[in-house]
């Protein structure tokens, strides 16, 4: 191990957890938990004491995407329907843009189609938000709730080859999936 490695697992056995994340951020070799509770990097988590999760290299690689934007008429109109929807209000909104920050660390941005740039001519029903929940009972809640609210069905409920499903729409016409995943 290198002299920052060698350092890095000595403070994480100290119980210097977030010093030793910052200074093994750069190294990135592997990824583990720290007693279930804290994450950290480490070349040699093994040495500290720690459970292995997975393998992270310093290859370059495209990151996770974590906003999606979905170009729409009248950002105001789809704000209050994702607030009603989510059950949350946006984190930034003005006329052209409302974006909320959700449970999983994505955003959701609502861009007023006529101030996109470059222009796009690309209208709503083009792909999908897919809300995953546990089990045929909870589609079925979902259903009869989004039913009451007067969203748009597009599909009832249904088993397809990857679990129990129903599809609604937005104002836009962007498709909203909900479905409980088949069993492996």
């Amino acid at each position: 191990m290198n002299g920052a490695g060698d350092r890095a697992v000595g403070l994480l056995k100290d119980g210097t957890a977030l010093e030793a994340q910052r200074l093994l951020t750069d190294l990135g070799r592997v990824g583990f938990y720290h007693q279930g509770t804290r994450t950290a990097k480490a070349p040699d988590v093994r040495a500290a004491g720690f459970e292995v999760i997975r393998q992270k290299t310093k290859a370059p690689a495209m990151t996770d995407p974590n906003f999606i934007i979905l170009y729409v008429d009248s950002p105001a109109r789809s704000a209050t329907f994702y607030s009603e929807l989510l059950g949350r209000t946006p984190v930034e909104a003005s006329p052209t843009f409302a974006m909320f920050a959700l449970d999983s660390g994505t955003m959701l941005g609502l861009w007023a189609r006529h101030t996109v740039a470059p222009v796009t001519t690309v209208a709503g029903g083009g792909g999908e938000l897919a809300f995953a929940v546990d089990g045929e009972p909870a589609v079925r809640r979902m259903f009869d709730d989004w039913t009451t609210r007067g969203l748009p069905i597009l599909q009832s409920p249904v088993a397809m080859d990857f679990g129990f499903t129903f599809v609604a729409s937005d104002p836009d016409g962007h498709r909203l999936r909900v479905f409980a995943p088949s069993a492996p």
